[in-house]
């Protein structure tokens, strides 16, 4: 995706404009507390409690429709042909959410050598759609070289089905009169791939199917009875039941769509007005959630239209956008929060009414990715263009009827770029956004040039760094010169001479404000060296921590209590770590690298990781015993060890787990983890070599 281009006004504006904030902040929250809103939908957050996390609810319980997960997990496992089957049902019906639980299935992930999940765009015949599908594919099998043509794609997709059994996933599909062509795109004369396929249409269209049952199975859903979807509002949110009090109105309102269920929990869990009840059960549950949103909350929910439809937005992306438009300028209620802070806390609330979806998270919790889903979208891209929030310059040229002067965002999705004439025009644009770089570049020399763009200027004078990252150190007198003078920062990512370490732990001390640390120490032949480290549990604020080379001081010393995300390589520790990282309240992702402990036992204790749900043990090559007292580990979900030759086969692992990824571990252990992880996807891989 090209570069974002946000724009800020004019020096010579920003007195005039500062006057006026300055009396919209303070009538701000007297118009806040009459409509009992609060300043925003956000809260401050205590240093001592961490944020909270984005981990999605399992999709098994958006579905009420169990005869069908059943039926289509069926169809693919026993291999019937055809080997295509077309999920179809109206708009909302849950089409989605019943593939995402099929898809994920522990049954379909031991049948499959490989699964793949693609969004249908115009382009699918393209170079782009092969290498997202074969990149799913092929991950733990062999390198995809992205420069092949095409058809040596198509070739290579060929090739990796003709001795694995592959299923592919195709989202958002428009109709079947596509089908022959994706036929060939995705080579399903193999008999090794098959595909589902999630089709939006109408009820009149389902009848031109049902003489045509020789290329695929056609799975319909129907809407949810009265009981199925009062049963999954309860299991969304219990408590909402006793807030809905006319219970059969308000779901007949919801039609027995899923998706539109979610949003009505969503909004009734989340709303700090009542009387939203009273209009949800005559109005339109969707334009009701928006409606509800507050101003600034409004501005950030249509900024999802400046993507495309179902992409895949980048969430440092999007606050970075949303933070460069000033769109969290601090109210007094919020003096304590950062403007990223309150476009997380934005985020979340959106999330949390089912308006945006989290697709990506990352290792604490948090989201990597979010989109906006594309009923959803259908319904707002145009609301957003006649609002004039945003819009997209080939409808612009297409129609001719915008006044370009009070264009503020606009977006290009075409290849071929913004027409030079159409600059003079937009003279106040504050987004651009292009998925064309030649575009961009030119679009970008446009505005540098004199007189080319009214409002492009100079962000400001005063920048408080954040994120220091890539940072390699050698002179320990830059420490002293440059680093001390860095109070602010929230991600570091360092590495640096063992002989340079002198203040650096001082220094580290005094961030009070950071939440992701990365050290390496390293000595004149690069390899690992002791960290001096002073205390870090005292940065309340830490939640992520990798850190690489023995350190001088016990572990006990260096957990923040808040830690999410705990790291070790190359740390030599002779002492099994897990009695106290155990204890840790919030540690939900621990991973424990090469020569990290050199022990020949981990004892994980009674009722410890309450929180963890990711652990990874890789080439610990003196672990022999791994103990789990009752009660360890109560959410662990996903489990990758490496090449630990040694480890013998556990008395027992986590029920919970999902998924369990063992790679180049003796058979032995394999064979034991199948054998008692009856309900867990257990993977094994052999690679030539230790990586």
């Amino acid at each position: 995706m090209s570069p974002l281009i946000c724009l800020r006004p004019q020096q010579d504006r920003i007195g005039l404009i500062s006057e006026k904030l300055d009396k919209i902040t303070t009538s701000a929250k007297r118009v806040m507390e009459l409509e009992n809103l609060g300043p925003t939908t956000a809260t401050t957050s205590s240093p001592l409690q961490p944020r909270n996390l984005y981990y999605p609810p399992d999709d098994s319980d958006f579905v009420a429709l169990n005869d069908k997960v059943d039926e289509v997990i069926k169809l693919l496992c026993d291999g019937e042909m055809p080997n295509t089957i077309a999920v179809t049902g109206a708009p909302v019906s849950g089409k989605t959410f019943l593939t995402k639980v099929v898809y994920n299935a522990t049954e379909v992930k031991r049948h499959f050598d490989g699964r793949a999940w693609v969004n249908f765009s115009g382009d699918f015949e393209s170079r782009e759609f092969l290498i997202d599908i074969l990149t799913q594919l092929t991950w733990d099998w062999e390198f995809l070289d992205e420069n092949l043509c095409y058809e040596e794609l198509k070739l290579k997709l060929l090739n990796f089905s003709s001795n694995k059994r592959c299923l592919i996933v195709v989202d958002d599909f428009p109709t079947l009169e596509y089908f022959n062509r994706l036929f060939d795109v995705c080579g399903l004369s193999s008999k090794g791939i098959w595909l589902i396929l999630i089709v939006c249409m109408q009820d009149e269209e389902f009848a031109s199917l049902e003489v045509k049952p020789c290329f695929c199975h056609l799975i319909r859903l129907r809407s949810l009875t009265k009981k199925e979807s009062w049963t999954l509002i309860c299991k969304m949110a219990p408590t909402v039941n006793r807030l809905l009090i006319r219970e059969s109105l308000t779901l007949t309102t919801c039609g027995g769509s899923p998706r539109t269920i979610l949003t009505m929990e969503g909004l009734l869990s989340t709303t700090k007005r009542p009387r939203v009840i009273e209009r949800g059960i005559r109005e339109n549950i969707l334009n009701l959630c928006y409606d509800d949103l507050s101003s600034r909350m409004k501005v950030c929910f249509l900024y999802f239209r400046l993507f495309p439809r179902a992409f895949e937005i980048p969430v440092r992306r999007l606050f970075h956008l949303w933070v460069a438009e000033g769109l969290f300028i601090t109210l007094p209620d919020e003096e304590n929060m950062a403007p990223e802070d309150l476009a997380e806390e934005c985020l979340k609330l959106l999330v949390r009414r089912n308006l945006i979806e989290v697709t990506k998270v990352r290792l604490d919790g948090s989201p990597k990715t979010c989109r906006m889903p594309t009923t959803i979208w259908d319904v707002f891209s145009p609301k957003a263009e006649v609002l004039g929030h945003s819009h997209d310059h080939n409808k612009i040229y297409r129609y001719g009827n915008h006044d370009l002067s009070d264009i503020r965002r606009l977006t290009n999705y075409a290849a071929n770029g913004i027409d030079p004439q159409f600059y003079r025009h937009i003279q106040r644009l504050r987004s651009y956004v292009s998925f064309n770089s030649e575009s961009s570049r030119k679009f970008l020399d446009a505005l540098v040039t004199p007189g080319g763009f009214g409002l492009l200027t100079y962000i400001g004078s005063e920048i408080i760094l954040q994120t220091l990252s890539g940072l390699f150190i050698g002179n320990k007198n830059v420490v002293k010169s440059y680093l001390y003078s860095l109070h602010h920062l929230r991600k570091l990512k360092l590495t640096f001479y063992s002989k340079s370490v002198e203040g650096i732990a001082s220094w580290l001390s005094e961030l009070n404000t950071l939440r992701s640390l990365k050290l390496r120490s390293i000595d004149e032949f690069d390899r690992p060296a002791t960290l001096e480290l002073g205390y870090l549990v005292t940065l309340r604020e830490l939640s992520e921590l990798y850190l690489v080379g023995p350190f001088t001081i016990s572990i006990r010393s260096l957990c923040a209590r808040n830690l999410k995300v705990l790291t070790l390589s190359a740390s030599k520790l002779e002492k099994d770590p897990m009695p106290v990282l155990g204890r840790l309240p919030y540690l939900n992702c621990l991973r424990l690298f090469r020569n990290s402990h050199l022990g020949k036992d981990m004892t994980c204790p009674e009722e410890g990781f309450p929180q963890l749900r990711v652990l990874k043990l890789w080439m610990l090559e003196n672990l022999e015993e791994w103990t789990l007292m009752e009660g360890t580990m109560p959410l662990l979900r996903e489990l990758e060890i490496r090449l630990c030759p040694r480890l013998k086969q556990p008395r027992k692992l986590p029920l919970t787990l999902k998924d369990v990824v063992l790679i180049n571990m003796p058979d032995g252990f394999v064979e034991c983890a199948e054998r008692v992880l009856v309900n867990s996807f257990v993977r094994k891989i052999t690679w030539p070599f230790a990586a």
